[in-house]
């Protein structure tokens, strides 16, 4: 965790003083190409590497050995509410995914290090009011995302320590699990939508339906505001159709929705769509 932390610390160092190439500055390509799309496949692999080695159990640890800050990570300055559930990591993966998809700029070095440096204080402010164990669990959306991806690899892990303790057929664990709270399944759709849009809005139908030369890209700042309706809009679809399957649902709390659990077959699903999207990319 500490060495992730000073990896990234350099990182955010080499996009504000850096080249301004995002081919050679190491901040975007590490990003975009070998943490977010190259992670993901190494997960899907070898399960939730990331829940022990992200730079925030460092970050944490660092924060409170600072005077005047609360020492103590067993008892939060505020109880995390049961009621919001995953709904941070849901706000959270969104703006994420505004950024790379729709943003004129995304591989701006300067930019990602601005937003790097913005997410840590939020990180930071959250694990310091609702613990950093609550925190990581729902709110943090890449935790989340890579123990959701990590459900699917065919390595067991011991609970403590990396030590691997069997095999299961890929996939099989997600066969354990009985219900998630709406605004996990909510995180899931959102998860499996953008990157359906992203792949959806690079069509000659999409191009055309906005009355654009398909040959003749027009430039990610034209299409901001349609591709951003566009992006909410699959997501609010995505969110109806499986609705529409889950009509016997007769609760919707954040205790456990009375749900088959449908929900969890959509995750392989989301990591094929993710790994067939960015492939060629990486």
């Amino acid at each position: 965790s500490y060495l992730s932390l000073i990896v990234l610390a350099v990182l955010v160092i080499a996009g504000f003083i850096g080249t301004r190439d995002p081919l050679e500055n190491p901040l975007p390509l590490i990003l975009w190409v070998g943490w977010w799309v190259g992670w993901t496949f190494l997960t899907a692999l070898f399960g939730d590497l990331w829940h022990w080695i992200q730079p925030w159990h460092a970050l944490d640890q660092l924060l409170r050995s600072l005077p005047g800050i609360d020492q103590s990570q067993t008892e939060p300055s505020i109880q995390y509410p049961v009621w919001l559930g995953y709904w941070p990591a849901v706000v959270f993966f969104m703006i994420f995914a505004w950024i790379e998809l729709i943003h004129p700029s995304p591989m701006d070095p300067d930019l990602l290090a601005t937003m790097v440096l913005l997410y840590m204080m939020l990180v930071s402010s959250g694990m310091l009011f609702f613990g950093k164990k609550k925190w990581l669990q729902y709110a943090e959306p890449f935790s989340v995302f890579f123990r959701m991806v990590g459900w699917i690899s065919p390595l067991k892990w011991k609970a403590k320590g990396l030590k691997i303790s069997g095999f299961r057929w890929p996939c099989s664990k997600l066969m354990e699990f009985s219900n998630v709270p709406f605004s996990g399944v909510v995180f899931i759709l959102l998860v499996l939508s953008t990157v359906s849009f992203d792949g959806f809005s690079r069509t000659f139908w999409w191009m055309g339906l906005l009355g654009e030369n398909p040959l003749e890209y027009p430039g990610r700042t034209k299409l901001m505001l349609p591709n951003t309706a566009g992006m909410f809009f699959t997501f609010l679809i995505f969110l109806l159709f499986y609705g529409l399957t889950q009509i016997q649902k007769t609760s919707n709390s954040e205790k456990g929705i009375k749900e088959t659990g449908f929900i969890f077959s959509i995750i392989p699903i989301a990591f094929g769509y993710h790994f067939a999207h960015y492939l060629p990319n990486f």
